[in-house]
């Protein structure tokens, strides 16, 4: 159950460098390495000791930052469901094909929903009574484990949202975080279980994952971190801040059975 470097930051400096540092444990420290993205004026003339992955000591002025990059925690669970209840998942997705609908994205300037296909199009499926249950039950029992995992703090969790997602030919997700709009800023942490076929009648639909770069208090979608290819039956967790995409799709197959479907959600405070 690998976190995908957790603890490491990228300094970007003014004169076009950078540094990679480990996040300090020690709270005064750990706090001024984000001002430096954050709040510059809390840290101007510090000096910052910071550790290497290697664990060296090195030591920076904060004034010499232009930003920070933070690396996207993210778990794969592998194996979640037993075949029992892959097959009943799977029978309740394709019972219901004619019940999914054209996704939907929030819109920049707050007017709603709509379907900008220039940005997603996937297909999904809200009627998730029978399946949601499998998936939360497992999260509850993962979650002692998680936390520590991807070094994040205490989440409330309120409730969890859950719906099944089909992607097929041609379809995508561009780079996103699940709780940028004030109508879904509730979702603290994202999941993807992957239900398709094996071996799969598609191909692409990769989740990638973007640092999140901060500068001057203001979050926005840094360099790649990580492109990955989970397997049937594995179950991928991560912040709802991460900034992420599902890669296009190509498939010759039209039929349900054959596209990239999940049951995913979040885990709400």
């Amino acid at each position: 159950m690998p976190a995908v470097m957790a603890d490491q930051v990228i300094l970007n400096l003014h004169d076009g460098s950078t540094r990679t540092c480990l996040v300090p444990w020690g709270e005064e420290m750990r706090q001024a390495l984000f001002d430096c993205g954050q709040n510059r004026a809390r840290v101007q003339g510090k000096t910052l000791k910071l550790s290497t992955p290697e664990k060296g000591i090195f030591e920076i002025l904060a004034d010499d930052v232009d930003s920070i990059e933070i690396w996207p925690p993210h778990v794969l669970i592998t194996d979640l469901l037993s075949p029992a209840e892959i097959a009943q998942a799977t029978a309740h997705v394709l019972a219901r094909e004619s019940a999914f609908n054209d996704a939907t994205v929030y819109a920049i300037d707050r007017t709603g929903q709509n379907h900008d296909t220039r940005f997603r199009r996937s297909r999904v499926l809200d009627d998730v009574a029978d399946v949601a249950p499998l998936v939360a039950n497992k999260l509850q029992g993962l979650i002692p484990r998680i936390w520590p995992e991807m070094r994040m703090p205490d989440v409330t969790i309120g409730r969890l949202e859950c719906q099944i997602t089909a992607h097929g030919d041609g379809d995508y997700f561009d780079t996103h975080t699940d709780n940028s709009m004030p109508d879904i800023a509730h979702r603290k942490v994202s999941y993807v279980y992957y239900l398709h076929q094996e071996p799969k009648r598609f191909q692409g639909g990769h989740l990638k994952f973007y640092r999140s770069r901060l500068k001057d208090g203001v979050s926005m979608c840094g360099a790649p971190a990580a492109e990955i290819e989970p397997p049937r039956n594995s179950l991928m967790i991560f912040p709802s801040h991460t900034y992420h995409q599902v890669t296009p799709i190509t498939s010759s197959s039209a039929a349900l059975a054959d596209q990239r479907l999940t049951i995913n959600g979040w885990l709400c405070d």
